[in-house]
């Protein structure tokens, strides 16, 4: 089991190409499992002894392995996202065709857990479409055999690409139709400037700006203590923690501070138009797309 879940971890094939000739297969999981016995005086003896048509390292079993290590990684998310800090989560979707062609469905949960932002990996299925309807079911469904609560999602974040490279006209349409959307978008929603200004003026603290925040019910913190949590910060400013991490050492003194925050951190990658470094980067490693798609999406 710890052979193949260093081959996991280290996103390293377990199975390679099988020699006829000598009746060996020339994998990663034969030859680190070899290797480990020949450190290991005990684990070798078991496998000399033990019938050779039970020593369990057929494919078939490497994959039960796999799927029972991808369940209690599973539950543990799972775990952490109903125990988290407030009961807001964000989703994170991306859609995207792959180099095998196949249309993936990735799902990520951005979540607040000990004062720490969290997005884990959720899922990643195979569907023939990329539709509104497909993104719906296909959420619904995950987070209820999970046992996670939709009604307190926050936010979706999605990043859906379903692009023909052929498709020129579409292309040279792309910025034309953007500006008309941000247009009817400022027309729309431009009563929201305030509440949105709010928002941005977290990260400095600016009471004053987090008075729409405020008129929605939300508490916010005084400015006594807001002068404070500044001045706290800026005494901690070398320490490779973010803002959220350094005042989750501090939330009974700085309570309405860390508070609105913990509320705020869930939903921001909402407002982001991309998200380069976050976990759906990972349903497209080069090895993932070397594999079958039930292992990959276990």
């Amino acid at each position: 089991m710890e052979v193949i879940q260093f081959l996991i971890v280290n996103e390293l094939a377990l199975r390679g190409n099988y020699i006829l000739e000598e009746e060996k297969e020339q994998g990663l999981f034969q030859n680190l499992f070899e290797y480990t016995c020949m450190k290991d005086p005990n684990l070798n003896e078991v496998l000399t002894h033990i019938p050779q048509n039970a020593t369990y390292r057929s494919p078939e079993i490497q994959n039960q392995i796999i799927q029972a290590m991808v369940q209690a990684v599973r539950s543990s998310i799972v775990k952490d996202i109903n125990e988290s800090d407030v009961k807001w989560f964000t989703l994170m979707e991306d859609g995207t065709r792959d180099k095998n062609n196949r249309e993936n469905i990735a799902l990520a949960i951005r979540y607040v857990k000990d004062g720490v932002v969290n997005e884990s990996l959720l899922m990643v299925k195979t569907t023939e479409n990329l539709d509104a309807a497909t993104f719906t079911e296909l959420t619904l469904n995950t987070l209820t055999e999970n046992n996670i609560d939709p009604l307190v999602c926050l936010a979706n974040a999605m990043m859906a690409q379903n692009i023909d490279e052929n498709d020129e006209p579409f292309k040279s349409e792309y910025f034309e139709t953007l500006d008309i959307l941000i247009a009817e978008l400022q027309r729309r929603f431009s009563d929201n400037d305030d509440l949105i200004n709010s928002i941005a003026s977290l990260d400095e603290l600016d009471v004053d700006k987090m008075v729409p925040l405020k008129n929605l019910g939300l508490k916010i913190p005084s400015r006594e203590e807001a002068s404070v949590v500044k001045a706290y910060l800026s005494r901690n400013e070398d320490i490779m923690e973010n803002t959220l991490q350094v005042l989750y050492r501090q939330r009974e003194a700085f309570k309405d501070t860390y508070e609105l925050l913990r509320l705020w951190r869930p939903w921001d990658v909402a407002l982001q138009c991309e998200s380069t470094f976050s976990t759906l980067t990972a349903i497209n490693r080069p090895q993932r797309l070397s594999m079958g798609h039930e292992r990959a999406g276990m």
